[in-house]
């Protein structure tokens, strides 16, 4: 993916971020950082090196991040209510709990800045946070708006870092990656624990 950055240019951008999006393991930071290195001469001065990376990295890398999470929210659209049908028992969850919890991404504000800081956060996992709006069924339009209006300061901020660390940005983006690890199962985590609650709720209400 760095070759093709380096022999593609702002196309390279955007095949390593659309590949990222598809496959978890690719640490999201190794490609807008590789193009900030590659990319952006280092004799630019920072207003130089900060306009070239809104425009070859982080217009480009949340254009391409915004398609390639298509496909995780489909996976999870698709897949997550036959799912829940069939193992939500054992799971401990039901369908219309997963719908309230919908509720909460799709009509609360806390929700929506939620998801929106999933997307802005570098060390935040694109690809499972997408199957997850796809399982409970995120409203489209708002996914693709907060995707694409996150995603578009990650990658500029990840570029322009990329670019004032030089070489350094592959030992950075392998930290990231281990820390998006971390926050992948902090995710996990926090939507057991909202399950969890309103499940908890719910029982509550019927005593």
């Amino acid at each position: 993916m760095i070759e093709w950055v380096r022999s593609l240019g702002g196309y390279g951008v955007f095949l390593g971020v659309m590949l990222e999006t598809f496959i978890a393991p690719i640490p999201s930071a190794l490609v807008p950082m590789a193009a900030g290195f590659i990319l952006i001469p280092t004799n630019n001065s920072l207003v130089e090196a900060m306009i070239k990376c809104f425009y070859t990295i982080g217009l480009i890398g949340a254009t391409a991040a915004t398609l390639g999470s298509f496909f995780g929210y489909g996976v999870g659209y698709i897949g997550g209510k036959p799912l829940i049908d069939r193992w939500g028992k054992i799971l401990g969850v039901s369908w219309s709990e997963i719908e309230k919890v919908n509720k909460i991404f799709t009509t609360g504000l806390k929700g929506k800045l939620l998801f929106l800081a999933s997307r802005i956060i570098p060390i935040a996992p694109l690809s499972p946070v997408s199957i997850g709006a796809g399982l409970i069924r995120m409203d489209i339009k708002q996914f693709t708006l907060i995707t694409f209006t996150g995603t578009l300061p990650r990658y500029f901020i990840l570029g322009l870092s990329g670019w004032t660390l030089g070489k350094a940005y592959e030992a950075i983006s392998q930290s990231i990656e281990m820390a998006e690890m971390l926050t992948l199962i902090i995710i996990i985590i926090s939507v057991i624990y909202i399950i969890y609650k309103v499940k908890r709720n719910k029982q509550l209400q019927t005593i």
